[in-house]
């Protein structure tokens, strides 16, 4: 394949290594930035990584380290366009759809997020005070931060590639599933791991029925911006009062929880095939004749590929003989994704055992 036929390209199963490639690198900068904590603290005499602008910057690094992923993986390795299953691309009516569901999101999941915060601080788990906006610097590199950066570079990686190779051997649901446990236990925080898990889900479903990363940076940052916006007094204090109630009414209000995110669910749902029941379909002018042709030289490919059998013929009673790719590649793309999302597992456990002690 020369230089020009591999100028673009589907991402496939590369999406999941990428994925792999993230979480190294997001540990490495975890790794740089507690030896970096542990030196200005040495240096000055004061607990700097506590500070809340410590914790910006180290959430830059983070963002740094993940977008620096496939920056170098297909600028410098491959030399090649990723074409994601659901590409950046300019809004269509559609995408104004996904401004509902951040509110969804948080009016139907975040109850049962705080009843499971609830439980591990029964069992004696140290939750996490997390990072006060209280001054408007604080909130201004939050936005920028938690609303801008944050959203655009993770959904990159998991609703633009992880999700990409997902998608090559799963249903959308069970891809959205399987994406949205590992955006939840990459963030190795478990007092948010179950609203997480939730918003990944809805994220990774609007991507694939609209076809557009714009979606998921949307309704990704919008419900960081709502969660930042509640954390700003005076909000914080009424809702600190609602979420107390329904922690120390477990029993009469579960099944309002309950209510609430089995409604919210089905919302969500709807919102999303409506979404895709809008998008625009391919026609045969603009750029749809480049996804025509994109399709048409896969094609190619693929039976190109299918011409490289075993010499072997097979044996009695034996299938077909299959390309080394159709054998391994949902084999070697399950293989990565379990060994990504145990190194999450195992860090997130991790966290869990320190914060109990």
């Amino acid at each position: 394949m020369n230089v020009k036929e591999r100028k673009r390209k589907e991402v496939g199963i590369d999406g999941v290594l990428i994925y792999l490639l993230a979480i190294a690198a997001n540990l490495a900068a975890q790794f740089l930035v507690s030896i970096a904590a542990e030196v200005a603290d040495a240096a000055f005499g004061k607990n700097i990584a506590n500070s809340d602008y410590f914790q910006f910057a180290a959430m830059l690094c983070f963002q740094i380290a993940f977008f620096s992923v496939p920056c170098i993986y297909y600028g410098v390795i491959k030399k090649y366009t990723p074409v994601l299953s659901a590409p950046l691309k300019k809004p269509e009516p559609n995408i104004f759809l996904s401004l509902l569901l951040p509110v969804l999101c948080i009016a139907g999941f975040i109850i049962p997020a705080q009843y499971f915060s609830v439980f591990l601080y029964k069992i004696g788990y140290n939750l996490s005070a997390g990072i006060n906006f209280d001054t408007p610097g604080k909130l201004a590199f939050g936005i920028i931060l938690v609303v801008i950066i944050a959203p655009c570079v993770e959904e990159l990686i998991f609703r633009g590639f992880l999700l990409s190779g997902l998608r090559t051997k799963f249903n959308k649901y069970a891809a959205a599933a399987l994406c949205a446990a590992a955006f939840s236990l990459m963030h190795m925080n478990p007092e948010q791991t179950v609203y997480q898990f939730f918003l990944g889900f809805v994220c990774a479903l609007a991507a694939i029925e609209s076809g557009n990363l714009l979606a998921p940076i949307i309704i990704h940052g919008l419900s960081n911006l709502i969660a930042v916006l509640l954390d700003f007094n005076p909000i914080a204090e009424y809702v600190n009062r609602l979420f107390s109630f329904f922690s120390s009414h477990v029993a009469a209000t579960v099944f309002i929880a309950l209510g609430l995110a089995l409604a919210c669910s089905a919302a969500i749902l709807f919102v999303c095939r409506l979404m895709g029941k809008l998008k625009k379909k391919t026609t045969v002018c603009g750029e749809s004749v480049e996804k025509l042709e994109e399709h048409e030289e896969e094609e190619s490919e693929q039976v190109e590929a299918k011409k490289f059998v075993p010499l072997v013929p097979p044996a009695n009673g034996a299938s077909k003989p299959q390309t080394l790719y159709a054998k391994s590649g949902k084999k070697t793309g399950l293989a990565i994704y379990i060994a990504a999302i145990g190194l999450c597992a195992l860090m997130w456990v991790f966290v869990f055992v320190v914060s109990m002690m």
